[in-house]
């Protein structure tokens, strides 16, 4: 799991994440409890969706708590233009927001999309890929 600030529009409350005990959910800035606590970790909501953790397993959930991509990855980072890196094994790659592969995981780390494009690195090095999964620059730096 990562830190981030996490996003709203004006219409949606802000959804912070909270700990009882040892559990993680989210509440309002008020403390109103919107997700109780079943997750052993959490992350802030990005582009509507919260990386959770249940047995030592990442899914996502929505801002209403529906588990929308199964606790089936060993890490989820956050979502940014649409896919967000995943992990499963030793090995990275990224996923969409109903949790479809859309970049193999093939790269021993990725980064997160930014202007179309994500740093990721094999062992021959660090290269670019865009968000078809093509290398823009090739892992040898």
């Amino acid at each position: 799991m990562s830190n981030n600030t996490g996003t709203t529009t004006a219409n949606e409350p802000l959804l912070i994440p909270y700990r009882n005990k040892e559990k993680h959910g989210f509440c309002t800035a008020d403390k109103k409890i919107v997700i109780e606590c079943i997750y052993e970790n959490t992350n802030p909501f990005s582009e509507g969706l919260a990386a959770v953790a249940l047995d030592y397993q990442c899914g996502c959930i929505d801002r209403t708590g529906k588990l929308v991509i199964p606790c089936t990855y060993d890490f989820i980072g956050f979502f940014n233009e649409g896919l967000a890196v995943a992990q499963i094994g030793e090995k990275y790659g990224y996923i969409d927001k109903e949790g479809k592969q859309i970049v193999p995981f093939i790269y021993d780390s990725a980064e997160e999309f930014t202007d179309g494009l994500a740093i990721v690195e094999k062992k021959s090095g660090m290269g670019m890929i865009n968000k078809a999964g093509e290398l823009v620059i090739p892992c040898k730096y």
